[in-house]
């Protein structure tokens, strides 16, 4: 066990960290900034369909692209900017909507809609949607994979292991006949259940 390890918040980036690490770009500070952002925009372009508002017109497909370059190019060199930001706002929601602002400005085309970035939000109407997009993409994107990887080994061993007899037990104590295969295949029934939840799952904001 590295120093790192040793000074985690939890065993789930300490002892466990290597088995974790997949997660870090979606849980940690850095994914929730970037998700805060991506909600952020897509607000701003959400404000610019509507049509009752004078103030912002629609968003042409390059103005689009421009901000969508704003998310695609987060960094943790850029989520730095958030934290010196945070450190004079004192607030970590309104740290990212001023660290968009700053980067719309950078287009001429974007500058005079800024102040319509978080424009009628609260930090929760961002927050829970962010991190329902971050359970999501977990989901979606780490975890049915490994579900997945893992009920394919457990069919192949079922398969492999159905004619190899065993004792099976209760309560500690020896019971009926079975097979190896056929314990195998328990699992992978198990786990095939919990991936069609997973699959029927839908999050909402």
């Amino acid at each position: 066990m590295n120093k790192d390890q040793l000074t985690a918040i939890s065993p789930i980036d300490g002892r466990y960290g290597e088995q974790t690490s997949q997660l870090k770009s979606i849980f940690s500070e850095y994914g929730l900034m970037s998700y805060r952002l991506l909600v952020e925009i897509e607000w701003f372009i959400h404000l610019s369909n509507q049509s009752s508002i004078n103030e912002l017109p629609k968003l042409s497909a390059n103005m689009k692209k421009n901000i969508f370059k704003i998310h695609k190019n987060f960094s943790l060199q850029e989520a730095n900017k958030v934290k010196r930001i945070e450190a004079k706002t004192n607030h970590d929601v309104k740290a990212v909507e001023y660290y968009l602002k700053d980067a719309i400005s950078l287009f001429t085309s974007l500058k005079k809609y800024r102040e319509f970035i978080h424009f009628g939000c609260t930090s929760e109407d961002i927050n829970n949607i962010a991190y329902g997009l971050m359970i999501r993409d977990a989901s979606k994107k780490i975890f049915e994979g490994k579900y997945k990887e893992f009920a394919n080994q457990l069919r192949n061993k079922a398969h492999k292991y159905a004619s190899v007899a065993m004792i099976s037990r209760t309560h500690g104590q020896i019971a009926t006949p079975t097979t190896l295969g056929k314990e195998f295949a328990n699992f992978l029934f198990r786990i095939e259940k919990i991936l069609e939840v997973l699959e029927k799952i839908q999050i909402r904001g």
